[in-house]
């Protein structure tokens, strides 16, 4: 079976995500996703990379992407974001800028919570407590608190780095940067 998997385009590093998924899901269709109307509703996955989430958030208001995510997010298609993705699917951001959360990941996340770029790092992710993986931090963000139903299933020096919650897999750093390939081992067991 082929899946489709829409890349949302609008801002970030959306071509590493292509290559990376690509390597890992042979079969697939991948496409770049820039307005709501290029996202099917007969996509398994919806990618949400990092960027600038003002940014993002802005564009994907603009363009109907965000009405879109929270349609086919409700009717259970399956979204992985990244970083600033993360950030927007939050119920609730502390120091939000001016980043409006999109609201269905029942998670509290603070932007920029380990600095500025310059302090951007490469750590160790403890995935279920057993596997390590790389996890590559840019201006990350921080899970401050998760709600009753979001599973941590990834944590770097004793922070949740790695949620799930339904249809929903959340990272707070960059896995399509790192060169090993775990967390797209998960994904591909939950679609």
């Amino acid at each position: 079976m082929v899946i489709l998997i829409s890349i949302i385009s609008l801002q970030g590093d959306f071509d590493t995500h292509k290559i990376k998924l690509k390597y890992n899901f042979l079969k697939s269709k991948i496409i770049f996703v820039r307005n709501a109307k290029e996202l099917s509703e007969d996509s398994n996955l919806i990618v949400l990379p990092g960027g600038e989430s003002s940014v993002i958030g802005l564009l994907g208001e603009l363009t109907g992407i965000k009405d879109k995510i929270i349609d086919l997010y409700k009717k259970n298609v399956f979204i992985f974001s990244t970083c600033a993705g993360t950030i927007l699917l939050s119920k609730k951001i502390l120091n939000p800028g001016k980043t409006i959360g999109w609201g269905i990941l029942d998670i509290t996340i603070e932007r920029n919570f380990y600095g500025r770029q310059i302090n951007s790092k490469i750590s160790q992710v403890n995935l279920f407590n057993k596997v390590k993986a790389k996890g590559v931090f840019i201006r990350a963000p921080k899970i401050i608190e998760v709600g009753k139903n979001v599973e941590i299933i990834g944590k770097c020096d004793g922070d949740a780095v790695l949620v799930k919650e339904k249809n929903i897999l959340a990272a707070t750093f960059h896995p399509e940067l790192s060169n090993d390939n775990y967390i797209y081992d998960i994904l591909k067991n939950l679609l």
